[in-house]
């Protein structure tokens, strides 16, 4: 979860004040984190919808989600529409210059995503092929690691096309206009079995010791929501599904 660092005022504060936890995410192409409910658009599901509830329980106030583009999570925060960032946002050195982050809550590994019927992509290394060949097209959700990692990785000898959501990136390597995209190893087990004649042509690449973070704009903020998540932790229980 995610906060600024330059918040005027306390967060913490403000949360029990008005006894509402405002969080943000991005439900387009959020699943498993947060998507609508099949039958209830209107409403959301995902794991860290469950996790901020359990959150909003420790803390004994409402947890309310504030829908937003992924990418714009930061400003939402900044301008205090939302108190919290919890969104699968991935912890960077510039991202903790101006957020706090809590404890870490799951823990992911990059996963290459294309179609069956593409020969060009049967593992990493394809997308680093050398002169003589088209450069292959990957698709990453504008803003992750999964952009940095590709643009340092293969930057030079591919094409990488940002968007706005990941389900939009699956969809054009579904209609051919991609050849791959890099999702995170929960987006691509949640969505690969919702996609026609998907395939996983590599295994997930861990670059490091990766994890998802709630975001938080002040220490007091952070400090309480960390403390929460230890004591929900061993009641939400993950499911991992096997893409294939």
């Amino acid at each position: 979860m995610a906060l600024p660092c330059s918040a005027s005022a306390d967060a913490l504060g403000d949360i029990r004040k008005t006894g509402r936890m405002l969080w943000g995410g991005d439900q387009e192409g959020g699943g498993p984190y947060v998507f609508p409910i099949e039958n209830n658009p209107s409403q959301v599901t995902g794991f860290e919808v469950d996790f901020a509830n359990r959150i909003g329980e420790y803390l004994k106030v409402k947890a309310e989600f504030t829908q937003g583009q992924w990418d714009k999570m930061p400003d939402m925060l900044r301008t205090q529409k939302i108190h919290a960032i919890v969104n699968g946002y991935e912890f960077t050195r510039q991202r903790a210059e101006i957020m706090d982050a809590t404890i870490p809550y799951y823990v992911y590994a990059l996963q290459l995503m294309g179609r069956g019927d593409n020969p060009r992509i049967d593992s990493w290394a394809s997308l680093r092929k050398g002169a003589g060949t088209a450069r292959v097209k990957i698709g990453v959700l504008n803003g992750s690691v999964a952009e940095a990692y590709a643009r340092t990785y293969c930057g030079e000898r591919c094409d990488v096309v940002s968007y706005d959501g990941n389900t939009d990136t699956m969809r054009e390597v579904e209609t051919g206009k991609l050849d791959a995209t890099i999702e995170d190893t929960p987006i691509a087990s949640f969505y690969c079995k919702r996609q026609s004649n998907p395939s996983v042509p590599a295994p997930p690449f861990v670059m490091q010791w990766q994890d998802g973070r709630a975001n938080t704009g002040s220490g007091s903020a952070a400090r309480a929501e960390s403390r929460g998540s230890r004591a929900v932790g061993g009641r939400i229980r993950s499911q991992r599904v096997e893409p294939g």
